[in-house]
């Protein structure tokens, strides 16, 4: 509850946005530009990773698909905010954008150690099968 005369962030006044006739605001056009550029690099590492045969890679990869997952849902909020939903419905989306990517990064994480802790496990000291450096590398720069 807010008290008298304060007002709650929900509240406040948003300036207007600028409507592009093809894609929406500025905003959705600039998460629009982040998610492509964001999975076409995603995609890209995916199969570094598995070229390379990095886990460590892989894991960095798993991470990437879920922030372009929270990109889509970003421009969904942006979507109803634009077409004239409440501004509780669109930031109540926007805000379980960042819920939704917590819980599944933490999800990836766990995922990610296990599958590392079996690798060491199953590979002891054995260093015949490593990543390709090369490959990394090139992602890494």
């Amino acid at each position: 509850m807010v008290a008298d005369g304060a007002a709650s962030l929900l509240d406040v006044e948003q300036p207007p946005t600028v409507i592009c006739t093809a894609c929406g605001s500025h905003d959705i056009r600039a998460l629009w530009a982040t998610f492509l550029f964001n999975s076409i690099f995603t995609v890209a590492q995916l199969f570094g990773s598995i070229l390379s045969g990095s886990q460590a890679l892989f894991s960095d990869t798993s991470t990437m698909f879920v922030d372009s997952a929270t990109y889509l849902i970003n421009i969904l909020a942006e979507y109803l905010r634009i077409g004239g939903a409440k501004r509780r419905t669109s930031a109540a989306v926007d805000i379980s954008a960042a819920g939704i990517s917590f819980v599944a990064l933490v999800a990836v994480a766990i995922l990610n150690i296990l599958e590392s802790v079996k690798g060491i496990e199953e590979g002891g000291g054995d260093t015949s099968d490593s990543p390709n450096q090369y490959i990394m590398f090139g992602f890494t720069a």
